[in-house]
């Protein structure tokens, strides 16, 4: 039952998460997009009204009242600017001011210093997407560049290297998706391209080899999306195909193999998102079937069950998944946040310690969730922020807490 704003409202949506971050706008992304469908619905009301009284011989009309957005478009509107990592956090707010905080000991949260940040602080303007990996951070911003910059292992920042990166640096132009895992990037350009660089140890750049590259490698056309995880990697190409590839262990690749796959491997129809954790995997299909396949020693998978080799359906009415170390997250239609799995530290912010192994709700009205080594952070339709664990301070809290970000 999926509702959708007007193309109209949508142009007007976008029109407003495009302001400087200069301006004195509303930094609330979601009060933005209510008062902006609020006001064009008003206009376009009003016009008609005016049409109607001045044209003598108009019939009367009746006006369909404009639906107010659904948690899916909302969903669509946040999935790129929020990213959690093993080690630090990431959040785009709709004028597109990048704020970065956690661990900080190679430089990933971009400020130029190794200095740990527990409090969001903001290093760039113009950003419309990010992704975190481990010790390291890539953006996309308005005109299609891509920044890296962190940590150098494995020539992961793609800038043909080996040297640690302490400010961003571009390395492609014409980018419109970004992923990156622990030690391996990849980024989809305009045309539908996708590349990948990094460490290969396991064929999880999918190019055929087991050759690190230090330079972004082009693998595949076609293709929409793109989760990386550790050491393995997916994508959804133009006609909903999953492929994935890299390392095997645990059934994490879902094709049921039992060795590395150096290429891309085809192993389901009809998706439209994926998510990769450590050692194991979700994805939603066009019908908002959640399945999860991999490693279950904590729960991970949400089937009460175990490890799993191919993918197996645990949830219905999915509209966003996330996955973290040995845990997940998944928003329902309704706006429901569910998490389950690995809770040694709080990581799932249910207010226990306690592995679960089935999705258990925490929360209602959220639109973006992200999670990474041990917490995750989630937005509301409201706009507001919250975390629960951290990077920086495993035991900060183990339930959601609202995150102020600067202005």
């Amino acid at each position: 039952m999926k509702k959708h704003l007007t193309a109209f409202a949508l142009s007007i949506v976008c029109a407003s998460a495009m302001v400087s971050c200069g301006s004195d706008s509303d930094d609330s992304s979601v009060n933005s997009v209510k008062e902006n469908t609020s006001a064009v619905t008003t206009s376009t009301v009003s016009s008609s009204r005016t049409t109607t009284v001045t044209t003598a011989e108009a019939e009367p009309t009746t006006e369909e009242p404009t639906e107010p957005p659904s948690i899916s478009d909302y969903v669509s509107i946040y999935k790129n600017r929020l990213s959690g990592s093993s080690t630090h956090y990431a959040y785009i707010d709709n004028r597109g001011c990048l704020y970065t905080w956690g661990g900080n000991l190679y430089g990933q949260l971009g400020n130029n210093n190794n200095d740990d940040q527990k409090e969001p602080i903001k290093v760039m303007d113009s950003v419309v997407s990010v992704s975190l990996g481990s010790g390291y951070s890539a953006v996309i911003k308005r005109d299609g560049g891509l920044y890296t910059w962190g940590c150098k292992d494995w020539g992961k920042l793609g800038d043909g290297t080996n040297e640690t990166l302490w400010t961003p640096v571009k390395i492609l132009d014409n980018v419109a998706s970004v992923s990156l895992g622990n030690n391996h990037s990849a980024a989809i350009t305009n045309d539908g391209s996708l590349y990948t660089w990094g460490n290969n140890r396991f064929g999880q750049l999918g190019n055929g080899t087991t050759e690190d590259s230090s330079v972004p490698v082009k693998v595949m056309d076609n293709v929409v999306s793109v989760s990386l995880g550790v050491d393995f990697s997916a994508a959804i190409t133009n006609d909903g195909s999953l492929y994935t590839w890299g390392e095997c262990f645990y059934g994490k690749l879902g094709s049921g193999a039992t060795k590395n796959t150096l290429v891309p491997v085809k192993i389901m129809d009809n998706v439209v998102s994926v998510s990769l954790g450590y050692n194991h995997s979700a994805a939603i299909t066009s019908d908002g079937s959640l399945y999860t396949w991999g490693q279950n020693s904590s729960g991970e998978l949400g089937s009460g069950g175990k490890t799993s080799d191919v993918p197996i359906k645990i949830m219905d009415n999915v509209a966003a998944v996330s996955l973290g170390t040995k845990f997940s997250a998944a928003i329902t239609n309704d706006g429901s946040l569910y998490t389950w799995g690995y809770n040694t530290c709080g990581e799932l912010g249910n207010g226990t310690r306690e592995n679960c192994s089935v999705p258990v709700k925490i929360m209602d009205n959220i639109v973006a969730v992200s999670l990474g080594n041990s917490g995750g952070v989630a937005i509301d339709t409201d706009g507001i922020l919250y975390t629960w664990v951290g990077a920086v301070d495993p035991f900060i809290s183990v339930t959601p807490t609202i995150l102020n970000i600067p202005k």
